[in-house]
């Protein structure tokens, strides 16, 4: 039986082993301005004291569930989403900080368009939220910035149009975005099996899948924080090799590729028109990271680079489709390792400036 929706908002904290983390995630959503109507604890049956955990808010439903065993990081991240019975929600890892504002800028911007399935806004990376605060600037790219960010100037990615930027950076969600819980719940209905592997590839896929059916909103704004992980308790859930990594990739690559539709051109388009944003140094590494990829997806984004780039760069071997523009079957396609890893914070500047540079049109 379909379960009734209503209106409102819940945040979902997916947790494991880190009550001390837990504490500061749990206040920063109890702190929005735009109170959620309900926050939901699933805890993947840890050893610390994470069952003591409380919700200092009583106007907020809260609830808390404690898995009987261990089970695979993206399930406990589907145990919160199942919990919900709101329109709007929104995931928050243990490890993450949302800042005041979040709920009261991803509401408005989400229904500023009918189409939107998902708005998501800009995380800063850091080991301390206080040191971040008092800095006011990020340590991964963006510039300084201020709390009393402009809501009022969202950017919509339309559909299918986020996947070009997807196989170069990783613009997850953690812990900054806001989902249609329907639209969600659909998506999610349509991954593959990802058990065993980190939430950056379960990430990669929601936001492909969610891109594939509506547009997707992005925030100029810095709406919280992704602090730093304890690597020590990722292992426990099944840290991998770089060969395991690539194998994901590859999958992320063909699951991607089969979403887009026969009409590329619309996609060309757009992608061509925001390339302009990238500078020379930032276009050669987005050039690089393509031309490690054998996948077809990868060979058809790096033709639109060379072909649309206003600077000279240096030819990579494309097959005979890519270098057309044309479509080509995922299942012709096969994976070498990467030439090298791509940084983070060049990954984060890509994004920045790519929303500023729009913002500014």
């Amino acid at each position: 039986m379909k379960r009734a929706i209503r209106a409102g908002w819940t945040i979902g904290i997916p947790t494991y082993n880190r009550y001390h983390l837990l504490k500061q995630s749990l206040a920063s959503a109890v702190g929005q301005d735009l109170k959620p109507d309900r926050i939901i604890v699933s805890d993947n049956c840890s050893s610390d004291k994470t069952s003591e955990i409380t919700c200092s808010d009583p106007s907020i439903d809260f609830s808390y569930f404690r898995h009987p065993s261990t089970v695979p990081a993206v399930e406990n991240f589907r145990a919160v989403l199942a919990g919900c019975e709101t329109e709007y929600f929104s995931w928050l890892q243990d490890d993450d900080y949302l800042f005041p504002g979040f709920g009261a800028a991803a509401i408005p911007a989400l229904n500023r368009d009918p189409y939107a399935v998902a708005t998501a806004g800009y995380a800063l990376y850091g080991r301390d939220v206080d040191r971040i605060r008092s800095l006011l600037i990020s340590v991964w790219g963006p510039p300084p910035f201020r709390m009393d960010f402009d809501h009022a100037s969202p950017f919509s990615v339309p559909q299918h149009c986020l996947i070009p930027w997807l196989t170069h950076f990783l613009p997850g969600f953690s812990p900054v975005a806001m989902f249609r819980t329907e639209a969600l719940r659909a998506a999610m209905a349509k991954l593959p099996v990802l058990e065993g592997y980190s939430a950056n590839l379960f990430e990669q896929h929601i936001m492909a899948e969610l891109n594939s059916s509506g547009s997707i909103i992005y925030l100029p704004a810095v709406l919280g924080v992704l602090r730093k992980h304890d690597i020590q308790i990722t292992a426990q859930l099944g840290d991998y090799s770089k060969e395991q990594w690539m194998e994901v990739q590859s999958l992320f690559y063909s699951y991607a590729f089969d979403l887009m539709p026969g009409d590329q051109a619309p996609i060309e388009s757009f992608f061509a028109e925001h390339l302009q944003s990238l500078d020379r140094d930032e276009l050669l590494k987005f050039h690089s990271a393509l031309a490690a990829y054998q996948h077809p997806l990868a060979q058809l984004i790096l033709s639109w680079i060379v072909r649309y780039s206003k600077y000279d760069l240096p030819d990579a071997p494309l097959s005979s489709a890519a270098a057309t523009g044309a479509s080509v079957s995922a299942s012709d396609s096969s994976l070498r390792p990467l030439i090298k890893d791509v940084l983070p914070p060049i990954l984060y500047r890509f994004l920045h400036r790519y929303l500023v540079s729009v913002r500014r049109r």
